[in-house]
């Protein structure tokens, strides 16, 4: 099962990749308002690229040889807009890598559970009783009884999945969002995927007690 999706974007209210913030200092979203937006670095404009190439690849079918080299433009809230292009040479040492990674995955967990591995791609999903709070996966998955949310990270920096609000966030929404979906899973495991820190996913299992302690926040 894939359900194709284009990118969206995420909430500034509560998102993902904010949730550990605006769990932790409340006030930062009104903070924030008062600053200049940040049009991210060159690094951060690489790693989106990517994950549109990522999304196309796994969501739509497209081959990485008739995306290359991959021009990407996005334009902003304020009406500017950025480009940039994804060279054979970055795909190779990051794109290929974090694909391969997913590919050895997948295959792992379609033995341990003797099943077929099934995704959504690039979901926008609000979370369960705030309003305005969103994100977007990159992948959500299930396999049999286990479930879970896979990540795409091409930073230098290394991010942990445990305990990882983001992650969690992000797994929570799916599950409000798709319950059918997520029917009969018993067992929950998210995943980090950087290629520039290692050819493997990080991953971590937690439980459906793990996701109440955290909504409970």
């Amino acid at each position: 099962m894939n359900d194709v999706t284009q990118a969206m974007s995420h909430s500034s209210l509560m998102g993902g990749s904010i949730a550990d913030r605006r769990i932790n200092c409340p006030r930062s979203y009104h903070l924030e308002q008062q600053v200049p937006e940040d049009k991210g670095s060159v690094y951060a404009r690489q790693g989106t690229a990517l994950h549109e190439m990522m999304a196309r690849i796994l969501g739509q079918g497209a081959e990485p040889d008739d995306l290359l080299p991959f021009d990407y433009t996005q334009e902003e809230k304020d009406g500017s807009t950025w480009s940039y292009t994804v060279t054979e040479d970055e795909w190779e040492e990051l794109g290929a890598v974090a694909l391969a990674a997913l590919d050895r995955t997948i295959a792992e967990i379609e033995t341990e559970q003797d099943a077929t591995f099934q995704t959504y791609v690039e979901q926008s999903c609000g979370y369960p009783g705030v309003e305005g709070a969103k994100g977007t996966s990159d992948l959500i998955w299930r396999c049999g009884d286990v479930g879970g949310i896979w990540d795409w990270k091409f930073g230098r920096v290394y991010v942990n999945p445990e305990q990882n609000s983001q992650l969690m966030f992000y797994l929570y929404s799916a599950i409000g969002k798709f319950p059918e979906f997520f029917a009969g899973v018993e067992k929950w495991r998210v995943f980090i995927c950087q290629p520039q820190i290692s050819p493997n996913a990080a991953g971590w299992d937690l439980t459906t007690a793990d996701l109440g302690e955290f909504n409970r926040k």
